[in-house]
């Protein structure tokens, strides 16, 4: 059976992501992207990207050159089709997720072990139903809020931004993955 090729372009074009916003950016996309029929939420998989320390480094974000450090970050995965979406990065998407993997994340190997990098998995629909924020971590910040309102769930059960980054947190339907297990060991890394 052939695979269909999905145009992710026409939502991406007309998507305005609020910068620093990131797991309300996601959260918008994959509520339009179900919205829009072009894909099933059941293909889609959101990652949140933190660890203990709360210290992420990447590069190719919009907020910085160079490398910077997110305590953070959250993005789209389209496991079936081997995608990111990240509308907080320089790097064009959709793009194929080894070649994100290798070009916004440090080898493991320069980590030194001095810190990793794990990824909370949550299936799309989780994400959609159950995500609450009410926008509280960003009150430090001086950075305009998105033109949306907070982000509620009506489920009897929400689920709080603080609990996904929570590395201690167990939430049922999601998993941790070590960015060690799954970094792609081919040379596609451009060193910086």
């Amino acid at each position: 059976m052939e695979q269909r090729a999905i145009n992710f372009h026409p939502i991406l074009n007309q998507f305005t992501p609020t910068p620093y916003y990131c797991e309300e950016n996601i959260w918008q996309l994959v509520r339009q992207i179900a919205d829009s029929e072009i894909m099933p939420l059941e293909q889609m998989c959101v990652w949140f990207i933190t660890n203990p320390e709360r210290a992420v480094p990447m590069r190719y974000q919009q907020a910085g050159e160079g490398w910077i450090e997110w305590d953070y970050h959250v993005i789209l995965q389209l496991p079936l089709a081997g995608l990111i979406i990240d509308p907080a990065s320089r790097l064009i998407s959709p793009l194929n997720q080894k070649i994100y993997l290798q070009q916004s994340f440090p080898p493991p190997r320069r980590l030194n072990g001095r810190l990793t990098i794990w990824i909370r998995t949550v299936p799309a629909a989780n994400y959609l139903h159950h995500f609450c924020s009410d926008r509280r971590h960003m009150v430090t910040q001086s950075v305009p809020e998105p033109p949306w309102p907070c982000i509620g769930s009506e489920h009897t059960d929400p689920i709080w931004l603080q609990h996904y980054w929570d590395c201690d947190r167990e939430i049922d339907g999601t998993s941790w993955i070590d960015y060690r297990d799954i970094w792609p060991h081919s040379a596609l890394t451009i060193e910086g």
